[in-house]
This record gives C-alpha cells, sequence and structure tokens, in this order.
C-alpha cells in the first residue's frame, strides 16, 4: 500500500507540474495575443496603407479606362513578381552605415485593376464572415481562460476548440480561395517590366489547416473516452 500512495503521490506531484506549464501557456497565449492586436492597431494608425494610395491615384484614370457598362468592378491587389532573366537592371537604395548605393530588387507589387461584375457581387458573402470570425475567436479566448483555470478536458473546451478550428480556418479557406481568383483576374491585365507576375501563394497552408482540424477531432475524441473511463470505474 505505501508503494502505491507513494505512486499516487508522484502522479499528482506530475500532474500539477504539467498543470502549471499549461497555464502558464494559456497566460502567455492570450497576452501575445493583445500585443499582437495593439502593435497592428498603432501600425495601421500611424501609417498611410499603399492600398489606399494605389486606389486614390486610380480614381484619377477611372475616366480614361471607362468603356461602358462592362468595365466591372474595382481592385486593388497584391502581386508577387519575380524577375524575367538574371540581366534584369537592378535600382539602388542608399546605405546609410557605408553612404554607398546598393542595388535591390522587389518580389510584390500592389496594383489596380479591374474584375468581372460578377465576382465584385462575391462580397456580399463576406458579411457572415466577421461574425463568424468573431465567434472563432471569443470561443479560443474562452478555451484559453479555461485552460489558465485548469479546466482542460471538459466538453466545453472540446466545442469551443471545434467552433474555433472550422470557423477560423473555414472563413480564411474562403477568403483565399476568392483571392485567389482575383489574383488572377487582376494578374492576366497587369505588366511589371523586366518582371514576370508569378503564382499566387496562399496566406494559409492546407496541410496546418487539416493538421488543426485533426487535432480537434482527436482532443473531442479524448474528451469522450475520458468520460467513458469515469463511468466505467
Amino acid at each position: 500500500y505505501q508503494i502505491e500512495d507513494e505512486r499516487g503521490a508522484g502522479l499528482d506531484y506530475l500532474k500539477k507540474e504539467v498543470m502549471k506549464r499549461i497555464s502558464f501557456l494559456a497566460f502567455f497565449t492570450l497576452l501575445f495575443m493583445a500585443v499582437e492586436m495593439v502593435t497592428a492597431f498603432i501600425d495601421m494608425w500611424g501609417h498611410t496603407n499603399p492600398r489606399t494610395l494605389v486606389e486614390k491615384r486610380t480614381e484619377l484614370i477611372q475616366e480614361q479606362v471607362e468603356t461602358g457598362s462592362q468595365i466591372g468592378t474595382k481592385f486593388v491587389q497584391e502581386l508577387n513578381i519575380m524577375p524575367a532573366d538574371d540581366q534584369l537592371t537592378l535600382d539602388s537604395v542608399q546605405n546609410t552605415r557605408f553612404d554607398v548605393q546598393t542595388p535591390y530588387a522587389v518580389k510584390k507589387v500592389i496594383a489596380c485593376g479591374w474584375v468581372p461584375w460578377w465576382m465584385g457581387l462575391f462580397g456580399i458573402l463576406f458579411l457572415p464572415i466577421l461574425p463568424l470570425l468573431i465567434w472563432g475567436a471569443v470561443n479560443f479566448i474562452k478555451l484559453l481562460i479555461s485552460v489558465f483555470k485548469h479546466e482542460i478536458f471538459t466538453r466545453k473546451n472540446a466545442r469551443r476548440l471545434r467552433i474555433f478550428v472550422y470557423t477560423i480556418n473555414g472563413s480564411l479557406a474562403f477568403i483565399s480561395l476568392y483571392d485567389w481568383l482575383v489574383y488572377h483576374c487582376i494578374a492576366s491585365q497587369t505588366t511589371v517590366p523586366g518582371y514576370v507576375i508569378s503564382n499566387y501563394e496562399f496566406a494559409i497552408s492546407w496541410s496546418d489547416m487539416f493538421l488543426m482540424l485533426l487535432f480537434a477531432e482527436i482532443f473531442a475524441l479524448g474528451v469522450k473516452l475520458q468520460e467513458e473511463q469515469e463511468l466505467t470505474i
């Protein structure tokens, strides 16, 4: 009996240590989320958005390209570019440390173009996305708070994790696919001297997205198995 008591005490101590570490991780996750949100807000507030500048400049030439109602909807899109060949003449920037001119190249440009009117109507589908993103974020914050309180493997947390993963990944997948359509439409009508427009790069990793879905389902299954084990005991 003494050996069993020692094993039980050792397991309890190990469990407490693990819970402390998980609580610290949950706390720092919430902290860095808040820091990133504040930093992003400061960056947006203190600097002019290049997309806004491009859109304003494009308004000046709007009348020149209008050819009736078939002009479509105006969109500002970030395009990936790469040098057309190794003989590209590069511009230069000033190196203030050594006071010399050094060459540079660009990988992205922000351009404005026009897409078919029916593609612009897809913007209506974005209306429910914002509430879904907020709903998912709120459930994720509740999950972190619950973990911080040492309440991890519960039905509520399993549901919160599922809501977060499915709403966030579903919304980002839809946004990325729509952005992919707009990208190819704008890229087909844009040329950059000395460069070629490269393929679209998805903002999310599809493998990471499916790994998050898999993790959410494994977590939910683990909670269910734990409940069945407790009922058996």
